[in-house]
């Protein structure tokens, strides 16, 4: 498999964890906070799923582009891989905040309720737990990147192949 493709594959993997982690991680929000993800009511229910979609094919995107490239340059980079995954978790959040803004800005018409919507939801727990699920996924995609050669068993030497 050539490099980009490579990318790509390693890159959907860290996206259905950053969905399955951010679906999770609002659950157990929900519950213990006793609270919606959108609390607005006016704000249809299409909102939160729509941003979460968008800002995980943005991650697929930005984890087989310009970030993946960095970090399979220093795979487990230490300081440098987890200012990686922690800008990517920046991204992820400026991603879903922008999309749900803007789709309800097409749904009332009002450039005041992106402003509003985005100003409510940067404050809730909610994104906090899009960065932490965005940077554990770059975290385990950079884990991905780490191994350099295929697995052997035990008993294989280099005279077998």
């Amino acid at each position: 498999m050539n490099r980009p493709a490579a990318l790509y594959a390693r890159s959907s993997f860290a996206v259905a964890l950053y969905g399955a982690l951010v679906v999770a991680g609002w659950g157990v929000t929900s519950l213990l906070t006793n609270t919606d993800v959108i609390s607005d009511r006016t704000i249809g229910p299409i909102v939160a799923p729509l941003a979460l979609g968008i800002s995980a094919v943005a991650l697929l995107f930005v984890l087989a582009g310009p970030a993946g490239h960095s970090l399979a340059a220093h795979p487990l980079g230490g300081l440098s891989g987890l200012a990686t995954a922690v800008i990517v978790g920046l991204v992820e959040v400026a991603v879903f905040l922008v999309v749900g803004g803007v789709s309800v800005l097409l749904d009332t018409g009002r450039p005041l309720a992106l402003v509003l919507f985005i100003g409510e939801q940067a404050a809730t727990p909610y994104m906090l737990v899009v960065l932490i699920a965005a940077l554990l996924a770059t975290l385990g995609f950079s884990l991905t990147l780490a191994r350099t050669e295929r697995p052997r068993w035990p008993w294989e030497t280099d005279d077998d192949e």
